[in-house]
């Protein structure tokens, strides 16, 4: 049986099978990824540790100047205190007033602690300035005077600062830069000031003395109707007793100058409407040193202009007159008698001695010069009768004097006595050196107060067996011309600012 298959060729081979491809093995690749992810890996390190040093580097520099902007504000405080610290004349710069210094000097002499080495505005021979004194070029005060040894804020002197004070006719503009840790970067702030006067407290009382305040007898008090709390008494001597009372009546406080002064009070006396020892425990008080008001700066020779006319002896009627000095003397006075009439202003040059007899008529004020020296000054005005005052008179010749208001009375320099039977009424504020009542009438004062300026002893004398009445003080009267306060340096808002170092 033929088992060939028909269709194959018997000795045809057999068929080749597909040969098996041998593929090589690929070594390495692991490694490479590893190495790949390594390096990648290692940028990104590097990538974070780069940002992290700059955003630490950042905020370092940032810091530094936050902290640079806070010793900036830091010093600025500083600034804005001592400036509000200062004594400014009220007239500086005024060309009326020549003889006053420009406010920039003023401010340089308080800075430099030129007049008064205590003052609490001094900056020289301190320890924020560390001997670095102030130095002034033109009209900019450099605090410190080396700009590159800076105020320090702290023991290590990591935060500082450095200021300037520039001058714009009598306005300042203060700038601070703030530094911190010796950085490079600084911040600047600057604000401005505007000189603002003291407060005028001092028009409060009825009676305010630089001097001792006196009363053996007599009734300090307020007219009818009016709270007798107004008569209020102050004295700023700094020796004591600064308040010395034997007798009489005091329908307000008194005050004295604490740690200063004292008092000595006795006798059968009633202050702000207590007796006895309830007088001293409820109707005396003291106030520190510090808070005491000032007094107003005189100006008496701003009114000489207004004295058009000399002064004639005997003549019954007479305006806006000038005596001249010498004209009296302690033992040859000038004189006006009963009835005389002035009108408009008496201006008075120094030396003099007036006296006025029986009812004298005042239709304006009395302005007597400053002398030179006020502890060798004899000048005087004695009012030995009534004096009455009135409205100014109508006219242009008066118009000037009609404009100036809240004065009755000033002469600084010079004594004034009410004695006899003297009294009467005055509106106004009465200025003097020494004021001595000892007068047989009653005196009413409207919208006035009296102030003494002699720091001695009676400064303030009341010795009378009538009364001084008050319908008000000179609060509501405080003179229009010729008594300023001194100024101090105030920011105005909204002047704060950023500015370039």
């Amino acid at each position: 049986m033929n088992t060939t298959h028909p269709h194959r060729d018997p000795i045809a081979p057999p068929p080749r099978q597909r040969p098996r491809l041998n593929r090589p093995r690929r070594r390495g690749v692991t490694a490479l990824l590893a190495m790949l992810y390594l390096v990648l890996i290692a940028t990104l390190a590097l990538g974070f540790y780069g940002a992290t040093t700059t955003q630490s580097q950042i905020a370092s520099s940032e810091e530094k100047v936050a902290r640079s902007y806070l010793a900036a504000d830091s010093g600025l405080d500083f600034m804005r205190r001592i400036l509000a610290k200062v004594d400014i004349s009220p007239n500086a710069g005024d060309p009326a007033f020549p003889d006053e210094k420009p406010a920039i000097d003023q401010l340089e002499d308080n800075l430099t602690g030129k007049f008064d080495k205590d003052r609490p505005c001094v900056l020289n021979n301190t320890a924020n300035l560390a001997g670095n004194d102030i130095r002034r070029v033109g009209n900019v005060i450099y605090i410190p005077g080396d700009q590159s040894k800076p105020i320090k804020l702290d023991a290590n002197g990591d935060a500082a600062f450095t200021a300037t004070i520039t001058d714009w006719a009598g306005e300042i503009v203060c700038k601070v830069q703030g530094k911190y840790a010796g950085a490079t970067l600084s911040r600047s702030i600057s604000l401005d000031f505007t000189r603002k006067h003291y407060d005028a407290s001092i028009y409060d009382n009825a009676v305010a003395s630089q001097g001792q305040i006196l009363i053996q007898k007599g009734d300090i008090t307020s007219t009818a109707g009016v709270p007798t709390t107004i008569a209020k008494l102050m004295s700023t001597q700094e020796s004591s007793p600064s308040l010395v009372m034997t007798g009489g009546t005091v329908g307000g406080t008194m005050t004295f100058v604490e740690d200063e002064a004292g008092y000595s009070i006795g006798g059968r006396v009633s202050i702000n409407g207590y007796t006895g020892s309830d007088a001293v425990k409820l109707g005396i008080g003291s106030i520190a040193a510090d808070k005491v008001p000032d007094f107003p700066k005189l100006s008496p020779t701003q009114f000489k202009p207004y004295a058009t006319n000399n002064y004639v002896s005997g003549a019954s009627v007479q305006k806006n007159i000038i005596i001249k000095a010498g004209t009296g003397t302690p033992g040859s006075p000038v004189k006006f008698n009963a009835n005389d009439t002035v009108q408009g202003i008496m201006y008075i040059e120094t030396p003099n001695n007036v006296v006025f007899n029986g009812d004298f008529k005042l239709q304006g004020f009395i302005v007597m010069e400053a002398a030179a020296d006020p502890l060798t000054s004899t000048d005087s005005l004695t009012f030995s009768g009534n004096v009455t005052m009135s409205p100014v008179p109508s006219g242009s010749q008066f118009d000037a004097v009609r404009a100036t208001s809240g004065i009755a009375i000033m002469a600084p320099t010079a004594d004034v006595y009410m004695t006899g039977s003297s009294g009467g009424n005055i509106k106004g504020n009465i200025f003097a050196d020494t004021f001595s009542f000892k007068g047989a009438a009653q005196l009413s004062i409207d919208l006035g107060s009296i102030l003494t300026y002699n720091p001695g002893a009676g400064a303030f004398t009341m010795n009378s067996a009538k009364s001084i009445q008050f319908s008000s003080t000179g609060a509501l009267n405080q003179p229009s011309k010729g008594a300023y306060f001194d100024a101090y340096y105030q920011a105005k808002a909204g002047s704060y600012q950023e500015v370039m170092p």
